[in-house]
């Protein structure tokens, strides 16, 4: 998953302090609570969602952005728990990810313009995320060179880990064709490689080992002191990624975690 007032991505990743959101014990598209968030708690990694990643304390709805993105989703208004064909049973329940994790409800932050939805199955702004997903601070400049493909539909789960606070992120983006989805993960993972340590740079980004066929890297922010792990999986036409903010936070293997993706 971008930019972020953590010096990550705001989307995808970022990372909202614990208090901030509601932790829930179940992860659906109908349970009462959704996906993203951030704060400098936890910088996010590339994986984010409708551009942010600084929820607000009091959970307010946005009002500094324009009421209506390119892609006419209206910023102002309540996502819904599914986009397009996509719903919560895209992607993963938080025991996916390991013992000991939970639901999370992102508020949504107006600094960042966008909502919630008081669940943490969320339907995500398709342009706004792909603006955040690539991680800010990169040395290389290149990185940003080649603008990423924006999918169709964009749907987002957030989690949390009971513990610590650490928080995760899951993101199901939709691109209408095989050729689509392999062109969005082949731009990502090429920006992504870019991402090495370098004058004026403090955002480096680390392969990790990953099942065949997916992607998984480790970004690590020097300048807020943050690290996230992300997986990249892509079936047919929908591209999948999960997030995960600490070096050392608990949680199953990438293989595991893929395995367990639910099918499409």
């Amino acid at each position: 998953m971008a930019a972020e007032a953590t010096g990550s991505r705001p989307l995808l990743i970022a990372a909202a302090a614990l208090a901030a959101g509601v932790v829930v014990a179940g992860c659906s598209s109908e349970s009462p609570v959704a996906f993203r968030s951030s704060e400098p708690s936890v910088s996010s990694p590339s994986v984010t969602s409708s551009v942010s990643s600084t929820p607000s304390a009091s959970g307010s709805s946005p009002s500094a952005s324009p009421t209506t993105s390119p892609t006419g989703l209206d910023r102002t208004a309540t996502p819904a728990t599914s986009s397009g064909p996509l719903t919560g049973k895209a992607l993963p329940d938080p025991g996916a990810l390991g013992s000991g994790w939970v639901s999370r409800v992102d508020p949504g932050s107006a600094e960042d313009g966008y909502t919630g939805n008081g669940t943490p199955v969320t339907a995500r702004d398709p342009q706004d995320l792909t603006q955040a997903l690539l991680p800010i601070g990169c040395a290389d400049v290149a990185v940003y060179a080649d603008p990423l493909p924006v999918p169709k539909h964009a749907l987002e789960v957030d989690y949390a880990y009971r513990a610590s606070g650490a928080h995760g992120v899951a993101l199901a983006l939709d691109f209408g064709s095989d050729a689509a989805a392999t062109r969005f993960v082949a731009v990502y993972t090429a920006a992504l490689g870019r991402c090495t340590a370098g004058p004026g740079g403090s955002m480096v980004v680390t392969r990790a080992k990953a099942p065949t066929g997916a992607f998984a890297s480790v970004q690590a922010d020097a300048a807020f002191g943050t690290t996230w792990r992300e997986l990249v999986v892509r079936t047919g036409p929908v591209v999948r990624m999960v997030a995960v903010e600490g070096t050392t936070t608990p949680a199953r293997s990438w293989a595991a975690i893929a395995a367990a993706l639910p099918p499409l």
